[in-house]
C-alpha cells in the first residue's frame, strides 16, 4: 500500500475531530476567545442545542483585516511566536487550531472590527473554504456564528446527542465561565428565549442565580497562601451535599479543570464532615505562576499538569481545613455529662436527598424487583393499625419466636427471640418496604394534588431536565403546568409533604442530569429510594408497639436487612454475647 500525503480538506476534518467533538466544545472556544479579546460582556446564542447554530459576540478589541482572515488557518495563533512563550502563556487560547478546526466542519459567519479601525471585515466559510469577504459598519469587537454543525461530517453529526442532552452540555459549560467570570456581563439566549442575564458583579453577588436554595449567607468565603501560590473558594453549608463531584467546581488560573491531584486533596481534607462518597457545594480557584502550571496535555485544555504535585496537595488541604475546623465541632457528639437534646432533627431533615449519597445496593436485581406485600399505603401516619388491617394479612407468628419488647428513642424498635435481643431502625425498615413496593410497580407512584400551585425556582439546566423527562417525572407523581416560561407545581408525590416534594424533585432532576453517564436502571433506582425515603417515617414520628411488630413480622418474612442505600436495618445481640459482657 503506498504512502501519500492527505489532501488539505481530510485532514482538517480528521484534526478538527480532536477539537470539536460537539456544540459544547465549538461554544468553549469561541467564548475563550472573547475572554482573550479583553471583552467585558458577552452575548451568546444557540439554537436547537447547539447543532443548528451557535453565536458568540463580544464588545473585545476585535480583529483587523490581516488577522481574522489568518485566524481560521492552521496552527495561526497571536498568542505565542516560539516555544519558550509557552511557559509564559497567560491565554486561554495558543494552538491555533480552534478556528480552523471549527470552520473546516461548519459553515461560519465572523464579523469583526479591530480597535481604531472605521469598519469592520465580514467573512462567510463553507467547509474550511472562504466564500465571501466584505468590509462593513460595525461596531469594536468581534460576533462570530457557527451553523450547521459537522454538515460535510456526516458520520460524526450522527453520534451527536438529542438537542436536549447537547443543549445540556451547553449549559453545564456556561454556568462554569458565569462562575469564573463574574466579572463579565453575560446574556444567554436558548432559541429567542433569555436563560441568563447577569451583569457584572460579585461572585457572592452571582451565586443565588447559579445555585437555587442555596442563600448567599450559607457561603463562606476561604483564602490560603503557600509557596507563592494562591487558592482560594467559596464553599457551601455542609447542609448541602451531593454523592457526586457534581457541585465541585476547580479552576486554574481561571481555566476550568479537572485533577486527580486535587479531587485527592478535597476528599481528603472533607472527610471529617461528610460521609463517604459525599461531596460538597465547593469552587475552588488556584492562582499559581504561569511557569508552574502545564496545560499543554490535551486539546480541551481541562486536563493540567503541575511542577510540584505536593503543593497542590498541601495547599488544597490546608485551605478547607479551616473550614473543617469550624464545621466539626457543630456535627460532633455531646461530651459524656452533657445536656441530651431530648429531640435531635433528624438526618434526613438536615440534609435533604437532592444532596444525600447512597451507597452501593446489596440486594441483588432479582430481590429488589420482586414484587412487595403494600405496606403502609394508606395516607394518614396514624392510620397505619387500620392500613395493616384492610391491605395485608399478616401469617401468626410462632409463640415464642419473636416480640417486640418497646419503641426506644422514638426510632428504634427493640425486641427478643429465643437466642437474643434485636433493635430495629423504624425509618430505615419502613423506607426499605416502601422502596420495593415502588420498584415493583415499576416507579408510578401515586399523586396528590397541591391546594395551590406553587412556582418552582429552576436554574435553566434544571428546566432543561423537566422538559425532556416530564413524563417520567409525572410518573413520580409530579404534575406541573407551565405558565410565564417557569414551572408551577400542581401535584407531589402522595404522603410526604410539600417541603419534601420540591426536594425529592430537585433531587430527581440531578439523577436524570447524571443519566448520560450512568445506566438508567441505576439511575431510577435512586430516585426510588429518594421518594422511599421522604415517604418513610422518621425520628420523633409517633408509631405504637402495634405497628412496630407489623413492620417487625414484614421484615422478617421478606429477608431485609438493610435500606435501599445499604444501611442497616437490624442490630443483633445474643444472649451468649450479653453473657460475656457481663462475665457470667
Amino acid at each position: 500500500m503506498t504512502i501519500r500525503s492527505l489532501p488539505p480538506e481530510v485532514y482538517m476534518k480528521i484534526a478538527a475531530g480532536e477539537v470539536v467533538a460537539n456544540p459544547a466544545c465549538v461554544l468553549k472556544e469561541l467564548v475563550e476567545n472573547a475572554l482573550d479579546a479583553q471583552a467585558t460582556a458577552l452575548t451568546i446564542r444557540f439554537q436547537n442545542g447547539g447543532i443548528d447554530a451557535i453565536c458568540v459576540k463580544d464588545n473585545g478589541i476585535g480583529m483587523s483585516e490581516t488577522d481574522i482572515t489568518q485566524s481560521i488557518l492552521p496552527h495561526a495563533t497571536s498568542k505565542l511566536s516560539s516555544w519558550e512563550d509557552l511557559s509564559a502563556l497567560g491565554t486561554f487560547g495558543f494552538r491555533g487550531e480552534a478556528l480552523a478546526a471549527i470552520t473546516a466542519v461548519s459553515e461560519t459567519i465572523l464579523v469583526s472590527r479591530y480597535i481604531g479601525e472605521e469598519t469592520g471585515i465580514r467573512l462567510y466559510v463553507r467547509g474550511g473554504s472562504v466564500l465571501e469577504s466584505k468590509r462593513v459598519n460595525v461596531g469594536v469587537g468581534t460576533e462570530i456564528e457557527v451553523r450547521n454543525l459537522f454538515f460535510n461530517v456526516p458520520a460524526r453529526r450522527k453520534f451527536l446527542k438529542s438537542p436536549v442532552s447537547e443543549e445540556r452540555k451547553l449549559m453545564e459549560l456556561l454556568e462554569n465561565f458565569l462562575i469564573s467570570f463574574p466579572q463579565i456581563r453575560f446574556r444567554i439566549e436558548k432559541d429567542a428565549e433569555t436563560l441568563y442575564e447577569v451583569p457584572k458583579q460579585t461572585l457572592l453577588d452571582r451565586l443565588p442565580t447559579l445555585f437555587q436554595g442555596i442563600d448567599r449567607t450559607e457561603w463562606q468565603f476561604l483564602e490560603e497562601h503557600f509557596q507563592g501560590l494562591t487558592a482560594s473558594a467559596y464553599i457551601a453549608d455542609h447542609k448541602y451535599y451531593r454523592r457526586n463531584r457534581s457541585a465541585i467546581h476547580t479552576f486554574v488560573n481561571g481555566r476550568l479543570v479537572k485533577n486527580p491531584i486535587i479531587y485527592a486533596a478535597i476528599d481528603g481534607a472533607m472527610e471529617p464532615v461528610f460521609a463517604k462518597k459525599s461531596h460538597p457545594f465547593l469552587l475552588l480557584f488556584l492562582t499559581l505562576p504561569t511557569d508552574f502550571v502545564d496545560i499543554n496535555v490535551h486539546p480541551q485544555k481541562m486536563e493540567v499538569q503541575f511542577a510540584r504535585s505536593e503543593w497542590i496537595f498541601h495547599l488544597v488541604q490546608k485551605l478547607l481545613q479551616k473550614r473543617v475546623q469550624e464545621t466539626v465541632p457543630e456535627i460532633a457528639l455531646p461530651e459524656a455529662g452533657g445536656a441530651v437534646p431530648q429531640r435531635a432533627e433528624p438526618l434526613e431533615r438536615e440534609r435533604p436527598a437532592f444532596f444525600r449519597t447512597p451507597s452501593p445496593p446489596v440486594d441483588t436485581a432479582e430481590r429488589i424487583y420482586a414484587k412487595p406485600e403494600p405496606f403502609f399505603s394508606k395516607p394518614e401516619p396514624t392510620l397505619m393499625r387500620a392500613a395493616r388491617a384492610n391491605e395485608f394479612t399478616l401469617e401468626p407468628t410462632q409463640p415464642g419466636s419473636q416480640r417486640v419488647l418497646t419503641v426506644v428513642g422514638r426510632r428504634y424498635v427493640l425486641g427478643e427471640d429465643p437466642d437474643g435481643v434485636f433493635f430495629i431502625d423504624f425509618h430505615a425498615a419502613h423506607e426499605r418496604l416502601l422502596f420495593d413496593e415502588i420498584a415493583a410497580n415499576n416507579g408510578k407512584v401515586a399523586s396528590q394534588e397541591v391546594l395551590e400551585p406553587i412556582p418552582i425556582h429552576l436554574t435553566p439546566l434544571q428546566t432543561n431536565l423537566i422538559e425532556e423527562h416530564r413524563l417520567a417525572l409525572e410518573q413520580f407523581g409530579f404534575r406541573f403546568k407551565k405558565q410565564d416560561q417557569r414551572y408551577l407545581l400542581e401535584g407531589i408525590p402522595q404522603k410526604i409533604g410539600l417541603q419534601d416534594g420540591e426536594s425529592i424533585l430537585l433531587d430527581i432532576l440531578e439523577e436524570l442530569r447524571l443519566s448520560t453517564i450512568e445506566p438508567m436502571p441505576e439511575v431510577f433506582r435512586r430516585i426510588f429510594a429518594s421518594v422511599a425515603c421522604k415517604q418513610a417515617f422518621r425520628t420523633g414520628d409517633t408509631f405504637t408497639v402495634a405497628q412496630a411488630e407489623d413492620l417487625v413480622s414484614l421484615i422478617e418474612r421478606k429477608g431485609i436487612t438493610t435500606c435501599p442505600h445499604g444501611r442497616p436495618v437490624r442490630f443483633r445481640l445474643t444472649f451468649k454475647e450479653l453473657d460475656r459482657f457481663f462475665e457470667r
